[in-house]
């Protein structure tokens, strides 16, 4: 087998790092640039590590979309044999030893810096669930817990959290929407503000600037429904951002301001949104941390994992062993508070996280009981076009307020159509072409420039210097105050508006529509889901979990049956050694 082997589904990077691995090796083979090539393309996918005993003696076309001759079929070489001409080359090596490739145990190969990432998250998360907090000022505890929690929730999952959160410098909170993630947060603050002999200080923080935002406004939502004292309301912190704000990105690197040589002032850490973040942004969160800190971190498990590789969350909390002490500072919320019994948005979610496409798809088409979600199919492009034409005019309310950007922006959250692909006809490019030829046909918008009165727009690159990030929704309109030249106008971490001349954007896109990604830690009124006409492997069961789930209120989806019924079979599987770790701990 030779590298050429498996060429058609490589890219340069792919093949010139292989290339590279093998010039500097002491002892070159093709058994050596057929695996470090594969630990770049899997990693390029989300992975952090590629597993040989997998692999050993597989056919080639099984594991990878490469065309085969059946007569004769090209297999991978064995474990054996393969991990002998590996540790012969001289840049793999075990861990601990600083080599470019580092084969483990059980024979799972890495690139050295995701084995470095993963070993610390490892080490970290293990060193903090272990580790109770000292000096506490319990006077009055169960009493303040009392007044904080109804009688009916004392032995909830809820009030669970906010005891390990009390106790431990470790604990997450995994749950779906409405579950009260959020209400958790609150409490947890304020019990942790109650316990402290001096006010802790506490930084809220996203994954994304819109992740950041609706964290500051639903705990400032939620902590007026607390019983608490006004001392303790007045201390509780009021803004979020987002996590490469708060470590201090350096321009041009990778690296951060805060890390382990300088780390952060918090004395508590509350991570929203966790199953967005990569190992390596995790890992440099923690290395960051005082090793006397709390971090609390809440997400949803069964969303779509991080772009970057790596699961974090959904390994953490997938764990079986219930003896780890990392399982002891979990806990998943289940009760629903948001969505009723008539509610086919959290139905249909709950059986597509379940695997059940059959079920989800008697629950969309019981029209009867459940008025909330609806499904149409589409049999071609054409169709989108003409049925987007009156969904458009029902719900874009945003340029009825387009002389006051607070409220256009509020209203620019009113609904959302969600892709779950970019390219294609059915993709976010096209998507947001059709929705712009639409309006403009319709005379409410005249695109005939770059930037123009009313054009939604995502930012999709992070600029600390003039406080935008990845994420972040804001609108072109002309600025009543300054003889309406065009202005991009934001919501600020404070909640007031910002405003950018145009050109001072960094990178950005047309947001009428965005990919089921993009939307998470976000919300919306109504949202159209919108499947490609084809099967693809983006299509998981996590991409429509998270898509249904990004809406309040009301959720059209169309597409193919089909399509949707494969994409509920197809779960998100990412290699990575961290669940085995903590299993075997």
């Amino acid at each position: 087998m030779t590298l050429y082997s498996i060429s058609a589904i490589l890219s340069h990077i792919n093949y010139h790092f292989a290339q590279f691995i093998c010039r500097i090796a002491r002892n070159h083979s093709q058994e050596l640039a057929i695996a470090a090539a594969l630990v770049s393309y899997w990693t390029e996918r989300g992975h952090i590590c590629i597993d040989l005993n997998e692999l050993s003696q597989m056919p080639v076309h099984d594991c990878l979309e490469i065309p085969h001759h059946e007569k004769d079929p090209v297999v991978f070489p064995s474990v054996e044999y393969w991990i002998q001409k590996l540790l012969e080359s001289g840049v793999v090596g075990k861990p601990g030893e600083k080599v470019p490739l580092i084969l483990d145990s059980r024979n799972r190969l890495y690139l050295y810096r995701y084995h470095q990432y993963e070993t610390n998250l490892l080490t970290q998360l293990i060193d903090r669930s272990q580790s109770d907090v000292s000096g506490l000022y319990l006077c009055g505890l169960s009493q303040f817990m009392d007044h904080l929690f109804e009688k009916d929730e004392i032995q909830s999952p809820q009030r669970r959290a906010v005891e390990i959160a009390i106790k431990k410098k470790l604990c997450i909170v995994s749950g779906g929407p409405g579950t009260g993630k959020t209400t958790v947060a609150a409490k947890i603050i304020a019990a942790l503000i109650h316990v402290s002999e001096k006010q802790p200080k506490i930084h809220l923080t996203a994954p994304t600037g819109k992740a950041a935002q609706r964290l500051q406004e639903s705990l400032n939502h939620v902590r007026q429904e607390l019983n608490c004292s006004p001392e303790i309301l007045a201390a509780m912190p009021q803004e979020a951002m987002t996590i490469h704000r708060l470590l201090g990105p350096i321009h041009r690197s990778p690296y951060f301001k805060h890390n382990a040589d300088n780390p952060l002032e918090s004395d508590v850490v509350i991570v929203d949104e966790a199953s967005m973040i990569d190992l390596a942004l995790m890992s440099k969160l923690l290395d960051a941390l005082r090793n006397d800190s709390r971090l609390i971190i809440l997400g949803d498990k069964d969303q779509l994992a991080s772009v970057e590789p790596g699961s974090v969350l959904g390994d953490i909390c997938h764990q079986p062993n219930e003896h780890s002490t990392l399982k002891t500072c979990t806990v998943h919320l289940s009760k629903n508070y948001r969505f009723g019994d008539s509610s086919g948005i959290y139905a249909a979610a709950m059986a597509v996280n379940q695997g059940n496409s059959d079920k989800a798809l008697e629950i969309i088409d019981n029209v009867n009981k459940y008025t909330d979600i609806t499904w149409k199919n589409v049999l071609n492009i054409s169709n989108i076009k003409a049925d987007l034409n009156n969904i458009i005019s029902h719900q874009i309310k945003y340029l009825k307020f387009d002389n006051n950007p607070r409220r256009a922006l509020m209203a620019l959250s009113h609904f959302r159509i969600l892709c779950a692909v970019r390219k294609g006809p059915y993709g976010v490019e096209h998507m947001n072409g059709y929705v712009t030829d639409i309006l403009a046909l319709k005379g409410w918008i005249q695109p005939n420039k770059r930037w123009y009165h009313g054009r939604p727009v995502m930012i999709t690159k992070n600029d600390p210097t003039i406080g935008l990030y990845n994420g972040d929704i804001g609108l072109i309109l002309k600025d009543r105050e300054d003889h309406h030249v065009l202005k991009a106008f934001f919501t600020g971490p404070d909640n007031g508006i910002r405003k950018y001349l145009p050109a001072r954007l960094p990178e950005h896109e047309t947001v009428f529509a965005m990919t089921v990604h993009k939307s998470q830690g976000s919300e919306f009124d109504y949202v159209l889901l919108v499947l490609p006409d084809k099967r693809s492997k983006v299509l998981t069961r996590e991409l429509v979990y998270t898509g249904i789930t990004r809406t309040r209120k009301g959720i059209d989806i169309w597409g193919s049956r089909d399509i949707f019924a494969d994409a509920v079979k197809n779960k998100i599987y990412r290699q990575s050694g961290l669940a085995d770790a903590w299993n075997r701990l």
